[in-house]
């Protein structure tokens, strides 16, 4: 069976989001997998090809420890540079070193990943980081939809420990 976490649209650009509690041989392989077996069927044979619309895949992944920056990102393209084709690309934030930042109290680099530093704390933690971002909108309202989805009971037993 496969799963994938999140496929959005926005506008002309479909994002797909993995998120990897631990790191596998396998992973990117299969992430990949499902990746392109998305970007193959939104295409259309007979479709203008140059008109495609911009995939972008983005991997939240643990496991990977302080071998990889924050954040990394890849395309298809030549040794030169030159891409094979414009309308794909793969971001990998390493969640580890984006916790990190956490930990080490860097307030310009939380602001910087506050987005991503977010999913991963409890109450206690969402609340400093609201301090540190400056009562953000976005934070805002992502407090009050995660609080709201934690008091559905028919929601929270889909929830997985991960």
């Amino acid at each position: 069976m496969k799963m994938i976490d999140a496929l959005v649209k926005v506008d002309e650009e479909y994002i797909h989001i993995e998120l990897n509690s631990q790191n596998h041989s396998y992973l990117r392989n299969r992430n990949f997998v499902f990746f392109t077996e998305i970007y193959s069927k939104k295409t259309k044979t007979r479709e203008d090809y140059l008109n495609l619309e911009t995939f972008i895949h983005i991997d939240l992944t643990y496991g990977l420890g302080n071998s990889k920056e924050e954040k990394e990102e890849y395309e298809v393209m030549n040794q030169r540079g030159e891409k094979y084709v414009e309308n794909f690309k793969i971001i990998e934030y390493n969640m580890d070193k984006v916790m990190d930042i956490w930990y080490s109290l860097d307030e310009e680099k939380i602001r910087k990943y506050k987005e991503l530093i977010m999913l991963d704390l409890d109450e206690k933690g969402l609340e400093k980081l609201r301090e540190i971002s400056g009562g953000d909108e976005f934070m805002e309202e992502f407090k009050e939809k995660v609080e709201k989805v934690n008091k559905e009971t028919w929601f929270t037993p889909w929830i997985s420990d991960e």
